[in-house]
């Protein structure tokens, strides 16, 4: 943590000159010291963003905005969506690349928007929307390429996990994948304010970024969403992904994606493998997301609070981890639900013999079985004293 007193009195200091972000020489200071003092200076500088509301994030073209809510209807025509998609090509040469992914198999490609909508599934059409928009629009930075990168590949991974956790609990599915793919969006808008808001002389390391954005990115994401018009209880799951009691409208959806978030840092989401002690599971260099991965894995995982109020059970999670290369692959296309080994948590399970028959006689619509019973307990009776009779 580098300004715990943003969440307390929601101050985060003076704005600093340019130099306070960068250019001090590594032999005039202890270079942790350095790197600290920078980290603090550029968060003040975010916060000041995002209290004066000046976060530059794209809008959802109204084209697409349109599609989504028409999505949501289950009478509408595939092809007035398809319409409205095709206006943003962007988003369209997405749709079209994920409904070819290796999933579905070489020998079935599409080339229309309406088969990539038929291929991926209309119910599920709206969250895929907003994963192509923000793929498209909001995770991009030249600055800051291989950051941002790592941080979609991450959002992917806590989406999926969010669904995947949310079906174990007998939850909605599309909103935990939605709330998962959303909820580090802070992290983005604020990539692209430091690329496009400092002085064009002034640039941070991605490492000096990411511990500036820690704190605060919930909130500058918080700011985002609403600016889209999401349900409050996304934007709450949003704002309340490190901290679940924080949320006023849906706990248990923001600790379904605070446990997702960590789960996907944990499991080194984002991280390529080649930068991985793949016996230890850390990253073995200083790459993006690698402070976050190290973090997470010292975590107790069957301690941690929102696992706890969320009831997820120790088989449960190892489950997750013996699926971890599934995920990975899942990862290629996370729009579409894979074939799971985990079982939902409320499965009805078949109750005793005795708790038949104690039902029905209650009932009152089991007397044939009440009556089989009785009558086996008399057989039972009967030949004893046969044998009683005759030794």
């Amino acid at each position: 943590m580098i300004l715990n007193s943003i969440y307390s009195d929601g101050k985060a200091g003076t704005r600093m000159d340019q130099s306070s972000y960068g250019s001090q020489n590594p032999s005039d200071s202890n270079p942790m010291e350095s790197g600290q003092h920078q980290a603090e200076a550029l968060q003040a500088q975010m916060w000041q963003w995002i209290k004066d509301d000046k976060l530059d994030v794209p809008s959802i073209p109204s084209a697409i905005a349109e599609a989504m809510r028409l999505a949501n209807n289950p009478q509408a025509k595939i092809s007035s969506i398809e319409g409205l998609i095709g206006k943003d090509q962007a988003v369209a040469g997405l749709l079209l690349k994920y409904a070819n992914s290796s999933i579905y198999g070489a020998a079935s490609q599409v080339s229309s928007i309406r088969e990539a909508i038929v291929r991926l599934g209309q119910q599920e059409l709206r969250s895929i929307l907003y994963g192509l928009f923000m793929q498209a629009r909001v995770f991009r930075s030249k600055q800051y390429e291989p950051l941002v990168n790592a941080l979609w590949i991450h959002t992917m991974g806590c989406a999926v996990l969010s669904r995947r956790i949310a079906g174990y609990l007998g939850l909605d599915e599309e909103s935990a994948f939605l709330a998962g793919l959303l909820h580090d969006v802070g992290q983005a808008a604020l990539l692209n304010a430091v690329a496009t808001m400092l002085p064009s002389n002034v640039r941070p390391s991605s490492h000096i970024v990411e511990l500036a954005m820690e704190d605060i990115h919930a909130w500058a994401g918080r700011s985002v969403v609403r600016k889209w018009g999401l349900p409050d209880r996304i934007i709450d799951a949003v704002s309340s992904h490190h901290n679940f009691k924080q949320a006023q409208e849906d706990e248990e959806l923001a600790a379904i994606v605070q446990v997702s978030d960590l789960l996907a840092y944990r499991y080194g989401f984002g991280i390529q493998a080649e930068e991985l002690d793949l016996e230890k599971g850390v990253p073995s260099t200083d790459k993006p997301l690698q402070h976050y991965m190290t973090s997470a894995r010292q975590v107790e995982i069957f301690t941690y609070s929102p696992v706890v109020a969320l009831g997820l059970s120790q088989e449960f999670i190892a489950q997750i981890e013996d699926e971890i290369p599934l995920i990975r692959q899942e990862l290629e296309n996370p729009f579409v639900k894979q074939a799971r080994k985990i079982e939902p948590k409320k499965k009805k399970q078949s109750p005793p013999l005795e708790e038949v028959y104690s039902a029905a006689k209650e009932s009152g619509s089991g007397g044939t079985l009440r009556w089989v019973i009785l009558g086996l307990i008399l057989l039972a009776l009967l030949a004893g004293g046969w044998f009683y009779l005759n030794p």
